[in-house]
């Protein structure tokens, strides 16, 4: 499918716009992963470095339906896209070593929670996200 195919409106003007980068504000159930899920079909389709694409979107539900359509977008270098929540992103960002030699800061690891029990809610789903995006 053709990545304007059956598009107008909003979801159009997203997927279509040269703006970069591009942040959309909008109700749950309005079409933003939709739409997001277009323009990443055009970028590709017009040659753009799938290794250069971010997809970010806020809740961990909403990233692995974004990750899985991606995926399946069937367009070559769709599995290069990095995509996951905001905070994965983050964390990965600020994870990487050259951060941490810039920042003149260690890392700590992040499993002694795990050991302690302390917080285990939050954590076992930090390191799947960051999982997530790095892989």
């Amino acid at each position: 499918m053709a990545w304007d195919e059956g598009l107008e409106g909003p979801a159009f003007a997203i997927a279509q716009t040269e703006d970069s980068p591009l942040r959309v504000m909008a109700g749950p159930g309005t079409g933003k992963s939709y739409a997001m899920k277009r323009r990443v079909a055009r970028l590709l389709e017009e040659g753009n470095d799938p290794r250069r694409i971010l997809a970010v979107t806020f809740t961990r539900t909403a990233a692995a339906e974004l990750v899985k359509e991606l995926r399946a977008l069937d367009v070559e270098g769709c599995e290069n896209i990095r995509a996951g929540t905001l905070h994965s992103f983050c964390f990965w960002l600020l994870s990487k070593e050259e951060v941490f030699g810039f920042l003149n800061r260690t890392a700590r690891p992040l499993t002694t929670f795990l050991d302690r029990k302390i917080l285990q809610f939050e954590g076992a789903p930090l390191l799947q996200d960051q999982n997530n995006l790095a892989g």
